[in-house]
C-alpha cells in the first residue's frame, strides 16, 4: 500500500502527480511536465475541455480549449505534500506562470482557480484520507 505522506516519490500524491503530469514531485525543477491525461474541447475559443467549469479553463487566450488534468494533479499533489501556505502556493503558481511574483497578481485566473481549489482538496485528503472523487467531480463539472 502507497503512504499518504512519504520521502519517497511513491507516495499517493507522487503517483497522483506522475499519473496526469508525467512528474513524481510539483516541486522538483530537474522534471518537466507532459501531460498524459488530455481530454481537450476543440480549438475554438470558450469551448473548454468537455465537463469542466469555465471557471477552470486556462485563461490564456487561445488555449481555453487545453486540457487541465495536469494541473490538477500537481497542485493536488503540492497541496498534499505542503499544505496550503498560501506565500508557498504563490511560488508554486509562480512556477507555471499563473501568479506573478514581481506584481503580486493573478496571470491566468482559470490556472490559478485550479491550483488553489486542486491543492485544498490535496491538503484536505492529507489530513484525512477518504474517497474524494464525487466531491472533486462536483466542484470540477458545470
Amino acid at each position: 500500500m502507497l503512504s499518504i505522506k512519504s520521502v519517497s516519490a511513491f507516495d499517493v500524491p507522487g503517483v497522483i502527480c506522475w499519473v496526469f503530469a508525467d512528474r513524481f514531485s510539483p516541486v522538483d525543477p530537474t522534471e518537466h511536465t507532459d501531460p498524459k491525461v488530455n481530454i481537450h474541447g476543440p480549438v475554438s475559443s470558450k469551448i473548454g475541455p468537455p465537463g469542466l467549469k469555465e471557471r477552470f479553463w486556462d485563461s490564456a487566450p487561445g488555449n481555453e480549449w487545453t486540457d487541465q488534468t495536469h494541473h490538477f494533479g500537481g497542485f493536488f499533489s503540492f497541496g498534499a505534500s505542503f499544505g496550503m501556505d498560501i506565500h508557498k502556493l504563490h511560488l508554486a503558481l509562480s512556477g507555471t506562470s499563473d501568479w506573478s511574483i514581481a506584481k503580486q497578481e493573478i496571470v491566468n485566473q482559470g490556472d490559478y482557480d485550479l491550483g488553489i481549489m486542486a491543492a485544498r482538496w490535496g491538503d484536505s485528503w492529507s489530513k484525512n484520507p477518504r474517497f474524494i472523487g464525487k466531491l472533486v467531480e462536483q466542484e470540477l463539472t458545470p
